[in-house]
């Protein structure tokens, strides 16, 4: 666990709400900065909202290190969080090899999205030091069809199943969980089950913390989420939008 997590971590303990976004560049990062956003995220969803595709499949490592690159320009002390793209996951040495790119480039914690059989992926980048934040729910780097795209943990099997994992990574040393369109209710137990800070992203209000795409936040992203709220209508800057996104989250 670095500083950024500690930071983090103490606001859970001390019933603080977390406000995070995504971001792909100085200028958006800089904006974040100044209202107080609490961490930057740099997402593979840069494959969907910056390059067009339809979806964060074929994201490359060189790719996420270029935008961490410039949000890093951007920001002078909040931290940043980067994913760790699909094409990196095929081995433990291609996996450590892009993590260490992706430190060097100006992150200070890793997202991954987490399978069953990536556990042992995570227990070997936790030995070696490294920062790790889980993503569980639904995960947009093995979406196969739009049917995959649904709310998790509706059924006892699945929040149980989700429950279980979120147990384990805890155990294991992860420093966050993000939860991502997971019901409410277990989104809110898991929250109160674990040490560490849980961030929600259509995953209710009741976690520790909410991130957004920020194209999303501003209305213009390509398919905005039915939880998405567009924070720019009726603002006359990007600035006011993100404050006023940062203050709901810290209501």
């Amino acid at each position: 666990m670095n500083n950024a997590t500690k930071k983090l971590l103490l606001m859970k303990k001390r019933k603080k709400k977390i406000s995070s976004i995504t971001a792909y560049d100085a200028s958006f990062a800089r904006v974040a900065e100044q209202a107080n956003i609490d961490f930057i995220l740099v997402g593979d969803s840069l494959g969907m909202v910056i390059q067009g595709c339809d979806n964060t499949h074929k994201v490359t490592v060189e790719e996420m290190v270029y935008h961490i690159k410039c949000v890093e320009k951007g920001v002078k002390n909040t931290p940043i969080m980067a994913d760790l793209p699909r094409v990196a996951l095929k081995n433990k040495k291609t996996a450590y090899s892009s993590v260490k790119k992706i430190l060097k480039a100006g992150a200070s914690i890793i997202k991954i999205e987490y399978q069953d059989k990536s556990f042992g992926l995570i227990e070997y980048l936790l030995k070696k030091k490294i920062t790790v934040c889980c993503h569980l729910g639904l995960k947009p780097q093995f979406i196969k069809s739009s049917r995959d795209i649904k709310v998790h943990g509706k059924t006892n099997k699945s929040a149980k199943e989700i429950i279980a994992q979120a147990d384990l990574l805890n155990s294991a040393g992860v420093s966050m969980i993000l939860l991502e369109c997971v019901d409410s209710k277990v989104a809110k137990f898991i929250s109160k089950k674990v040490d560490i800070p849980v961030i929600g992203i259509g995953s209710g209000q009741h976690t520790d913390g909410q991130i957004s795409v920020l194209y999303d936040l501003i209305g213009i992203s390509k398919k905005i989420p039915s939880f998405a709220k567009n924070y720019l209508k009726n603002k006359n800057s990007v600035y006011s939008a993100l404050k006023n996104y940062n203050q709901d989250v810290k209501k």
